[in-house]
């Protein structure tokens, strides 16, 4: 009997997939979630912004649109081990309950799901036989998984506020309870085992203390000699972002994760978050400096000679701990999500692995996904064709891992749901509150298209995240098979070539103050003449034909606003 179901394709995702690409070839108008996003290619000529204020909510209908066909998940297919990372929880079940269905403490102590009176008695049965169930199983409480959510039309449309934790004792074979539950179509709605996975890290390993992932000239990492510019072009995109006097400290990131130390180089950018297992504000890193060593690549100070440089110099973190040490639930990072999302952050890295993809994970994602909210997240770390969630959902930006050499890392997970690849073996972040250290994983390569997004939001906060998804996508480097492929999606990141393609609000706003004036008018006439290069660096060349001319003043002083 099948015990719940999850999402196994993303043909949404590959249309979008061979749009972004194809826009590298030739013009192209590409329409995604409704709205137009044109792209003009071979200048490095602007692309034409969301209109400010209309980046709203995406509808449901939206994200549901062009989702695959469900299966059914048997509780003798994947998640076959209780209490381990890649199985299942015995010590709870998780159920969505039916429109006015609760669960209750009887008067003789028993806990029951309790709905209205129906004709003929059938829902008084029903509790009958949900109280005998739990009695049987030892049910020990129930508690909602999701606190009061902000969006309450939403949370009931996604039945949110109807999900439950059910708490039994340890042991309780949970997959024969989840049976039970589900069979009382009546009253229960959902009814499903709460995966276990974690932080998507590996063995650390610690080679040379070295970012080749940001600037890799072939120094030597793990013994092999790297390839020359296989980076991210960190110092090509810094120099750009200085040049647009661009503010990272505008950017709030936030880290599901194992929580972050105070280390020297994120003094005063860790803002209050939350600890979802414990239930706390305390919010230090659990597992080994994971947490931290993530944040690092994201938002390590730069410029300041000392240690390392993350890709927003400025970003400000705010943790949401969803595991305990360095594995937990899944109910605990769709509780941090919704948090994240009420929080009103546009930005969250996920360096997670889960194998389940429950029903109450998805729910979140969704809620985090019709608040535009943009989600980085992991491919796993098994080396095989299962992309981990909640990265395998097409909601959120599935990273793979690739080495010093533009391969795909051999642990990195791989499939049609990756969307673009980063570097993740061998990658020197921040370990503990003063030190440094490599890492490898997926766990790795998220945080570095975090970053770059971190770049691009603080050059235009306006973008949706299909736009995000499109700039990324269009702008890698191709390092396996021509065009996509499931090793590394369209490819490895450049966070230069990102940023140079995301425009800004006001395209001629070339200082980056919100508005075109004297300032930029003298940045203009400055650049007067053939630009030095076609690859859209050239921020003065607003009609995208190489060369700043007439028709740029032209644009600047149509768009002059002080």
């Amino acid at each position: 009997m099948p015990i719940q179901y999850q999402s196994t394709h993303r043909d949404d995702r590959g249309d979008l997939r061979l749009a972004a690409r194809a826009a590298l070839l030739r013009p192209a108008l590409i329409t995604i979630g409704g709205g137009a996003l044109a792209i003009l290619v071979g200048a490095g000529a602007p692309m034409t912004p969301a209109t400010p204020g209309k980046a709203a909510k995406a509808s449901l209908q939206e994200v549901e649109a062009g989702r695959a066909k469900k299966v059914a998940l048997s509780d003798a297919a994947d998640v076959q081990v209780a209490d381990a990372e890649g199985g299942y929880a015995s010590t709870h079940v998780l159920v969505r309950l039916k429109p006015g269905v609760r669960p209750a403490k009887l008067v003789d102590g028993r806990w029951a799901l309790v709905g209205a009176a129906s004709a003929g008695g059938a829902r008084e049965r029903a509790t009958a036989k949900s109280a005998a169930i739990l009695t049987s199983a030892n049910a020990k409480g129930a508690t909602t998984v999701f606190g009061g959510l902000s969006d309450q039309v939403l949370a009931t449309q996604l039945g949110l506020n109807r999900t439950y934790r059910i708490d039994v004792p340890g042991g309780t074979d949970t997959p024969k309870l989840v049976r039970e539950l589900a069979a009382i179509t009546s009253l229960v709605e959902l009814a499903e085992l709460d995966g276990i996975g974690g932080l998507a890290d590996a063995p650390n390993d610690p080679n040379f203390a070295q970012q080749y992932a940001m600037n890799n000239t072939g120094q030597t990492i793990g013994g092999v000699p790297g390839l020359v510019d296989a980076d991210l072009d960190g110092p090509e995109a810094w120099t750009l972002a200085a040049s647009l006097n661009l503010d990272t400290s505008t950017v709030t990131i936030g880290l599901l994760d194992a929580g972050v130390n105070q280390h020297v180089e994120l003094t005063g950018r860790i803002l209050p978050g939350f600890n979802v297992p414990d239930g706390t504000t305390i919010t230090t890193d659990e597992c080994s400096s994971h947490g931290t060593h993530v944040t690092g690549i994201m938002a390590a100070a730069g410029n300041n000679g000392v240690g390392i440089a993350g890709l927003a110099w400025q970003a400000k973190i705010k943790p949401y701990v969803v595991v305990n040490e360095c594995n937990g639930f899944e109910s605990s990072v769709a509780t941090g999500l919704t948090m994240a999302t009420d929080a009103g952050l546009r930005l969250v890295n996920m360096s997670l692995q889960y194998y389940t993809g429950t029903s109450t994970l998805l729910a979140a994602v969704q809620y985090a996904a019709l608040h535009d909210v943009i989600m980085v997240a992991a491919a796993g770390n098994n080396g095989n064709s299962n992309v981990a969630y909640p990265g395998k959902w097409p909601e959120t930006i599935a990273v793979a891992a690739t080495t010093n050499l533009d391969q795909k890392w051999s642990s990195s997970n791989f499939g049609p749901e990756i969307d673009v690849a980063a570097p993740g073996l061998s990658v020197h972040s921040l370990i503990g509150t003063t030190s440094y250290g490599e890492k490898n994983g997926t766990s790795m390569a998220a945080p570095q298209v975090t970053g770059i997004i971190a770049l691009m939001l603080a050059r235009n906060p306006t973008l949706t995240t299909a736009q995000v998804r499109a700039i990324l996508q269009s702008t890698t480097n191709d390092i396996d098979a021509p065009g996509f492929d499931n090793n590394t999606g369209f490819g490895r990141v450049n966070a230069f070539a990102a940023l140079s393609a995301t425009p800004s609000p006001l395209p001629a706003d070339l200082d980056g103050d919100g508005a075109v004036g004297p300032m930029d008018l003298a940045i203009l006439l400055g650049a007067w003449g053939p630009c030095g290069s076609c690859d859209g660096a050239c921020a003065a060349d607003l009609d995208g034909n190489c060369s700043v001319g007439p028709e740029d003043l032209g644009i600047l002083l149509g768009s002059w606003s002080t």
